[in-house]
């Protein structure tokens, strides 16, 4: 990418370049060059970014308010004396807890996802086992014993891989 700036266009255009080479058994040497205004995507991706940025302050302000919300009660029970009915809240205010802190991951991998732009990769080796163990989590820690039998997940071996952790 290559910024161009002319008396026309003072500001400049951003403008990306592609080249190859010809093919020399034409017994003549040469290139062909691509060249592709892209000014106005990359102001898209930066507007989007900023819209990315807004919205996830947007999002992850109630859900501080739903946090604070669960630990207030969290604190007001912690006074009650055990029983069936107390034990149930204290495991429902641990579960919204629980969704709360995967609802602002989310949001904070869909912000870092929308403003990673074109950042080089960064593969290491994942082992798959605990990512899938989350996710099987997340999918059934809602569920209490009253609710019926509980899913039977099987997942045989699975390999490392190479990925971006991040991503």
């Amino acid at each position: 990418e290559m910024l161009v700036r002319n008396p026309e266009r003072p500001e400049g255009i951003l403008v990306s370049v592609d080249g190859r080479p010809l093919d020399p058994s034409a017994g003549q040497p040469g290139a062909v060059a691509v060249f592709h205004d892209i000014t106005e995507l990359r102001q898209y991706e930066t507007d989007l970014s900023a819209f990315a940025g807004v919205v996830a302050h947007d999002l992850k302000a109630p859900l501080a308010v739903v946090r604070g919300h669960c630990e207030t009660a969290a604190d007001e029970l912690a006074a009650a004396p055990d029983s069936a009915p107390v034990a149930e809240v204290r495991h429902a205010l641990t579960r919204i807890a629980a969704a709360v802190d995967r609802m602002a991951a989310l949001i904070d991998t869909l912000l870092a996802y929308t403003t990673a732009k074109d950042a080089p990769l960064r593969p290491a080796t994942v082992t798959l086992g605990p990512l899938i163990d989350d996710v099987i989590h997340g999918r059934t820690a809602h569920l209490r014993p009253g609710d019926g039998p509980a899913p039977d997940v099987y997942v045989g071996p699975l390999p490392d891989v190479s990925a971006d952790p991040a991503m």
